[in-house]
């Protein structure tokens, strides 16, 4: 009888400690299924994003899916850079290139002329919609991280309805609370991406699908340095090194948007997207609230506010402050100890 107990204690410790291991040593945790949706080329961040999404061992990219102006132009961007790091083996999906439709049809999307500089991939012109529809039917507790404007996951919705429940959760970078202060400016409406569609930010943010969004108020505290640039340039990684050129290249306009001097603040690259990713499996690093919000319009200007009324907006999660030091220590360690490896 104590032989029986015995094997069945050592079959239930083998059935428990048997995990495959990861490449830092540790522990493999069950890995979220996730697609990313970006509008990545202009603004650096989308691609240190990328990296820090292919960096970590708690996520499996499914597929990365375009939006914004030139849509099927960032897919090739996409695609290069996958290449480059090693994944040319992820799907690039091509989304909608202009917002979903307004009275004045204006394409609010933006396109600074310095997207994909250099040699790009030729891609397949699918539906990223079709796709990620696809993706969720064939996979279950799908997640969605969306740093961009929300416009494929509002055309997703429309016209797959009854995929909402198969949806686990989408992570969205967008929304602003409150004005922030930066550098002793107060700067408030600074939320591009739910702002650049309005339509499609009310539709997601109503819809019953369970959402976080990582605001504005938290991610304008987060950013590289020019320590954390030299450490990319100086990788001899041939993909660290080009995100370290593209953060030189977007770092001039970053400067005039946001009207600071970056030898007096050392703020080479926000990370607003990079710190969406982190957000999806790690919320160690920031405040993190169930609000109730409600999407509106205030002086035609699209606002994501806090409602007390239970009868007006959903409930929420809602990042709203971060700490600077330990986001930026841990995204450039990550990101350098996995492609140095």
């Amino acid at each position: 009888m104590v032989n029986f107990y015995l094997g069945i204690f050592i079959l239930f410790f083998l059935s428990c400690s048997h995990v495959p291991k990861n490449y830092e040593g540790g522990f493999e945790l069950k890995r979220k299924k996730v697609i990313l949706d970006t509008d990545i080329g202009s603004d650096v961040d989308d691609l240190i994003a990328l990296a820090l999404a292919l960096a970590s061992p708690e996520l499996e990219i499914l597929a990365v899916t375009t939006t914004g102006r030139q849509s099927i132009y960032r897919s090739q961007i996409a695609r290069k850079w996958l290449a480059l790091a090693g994944h040319a083996d992820i799907p690039v999906f091509t989304g909608l290139d202009v917002p979903l439709p307004l009275k004045n049809e204006r394409n609010s999307f933006i396109w600074f002329d310095i997207e994909g500089r250099g040699s790009l991939f030729d891609v397949d012109r699918v539906n990223a919609v079709d796709e990620m529809a696809k993706l969720i039917k064939q996979n279950e507790n799908i997640e969605i991280i969306t740093i961009g404007p929300i416009t494929n996951i509002a055309a997703l919705l429309r016209k797959y309805p009854n995929l909402k429940g198969s949806i686990r959760k989408i992570t969205a970078m967008g929304g602003q609370l409150a004005p922030v202060n930066f550098n002793g400016r107060e700067i408030d409406n600074a939320d591009y991406n739910f702002r650049s569609d309005p339509i499609a930010s009310m539709e997601v943010l109503k819809s019953e699908v369970p959402i976080k969004i990582v605001t504005i108020d938290a991610t304008l505290k987060t950013w590289f340095t020019s320590e954390d640039l030299n450490k990319l340039s100086k990788s001899n990684h041939p993909f660290l090194e080009a995100i370290g050129k593209e953060i030189e290249m977007w770092r001039p306009l970053q400067e005039k948007f946001f009207g600071y001097n970056v030898e007096k603040l050392d703020n080479v690259a926000f990370l607003h997207d990079p710190l969406t990713v982190v957000c999806t499996y790690d919320e160690s690093f920031c405040r993190v609230e169930n609000l109730r919000i409600e999407p509106t319009f205030t002086n035609n200007k699209f606002k994501t506010l806090q409602s007390d009324n239970l009868k007006k907006g959903r409930s929420v999660q809602v990042v709203r402050d971060a700490d600077l030091l330990k986001v930026r220590t841990y995204i450039i360690e990550r990101i350098l100890k996995y492609f140095k490896n």
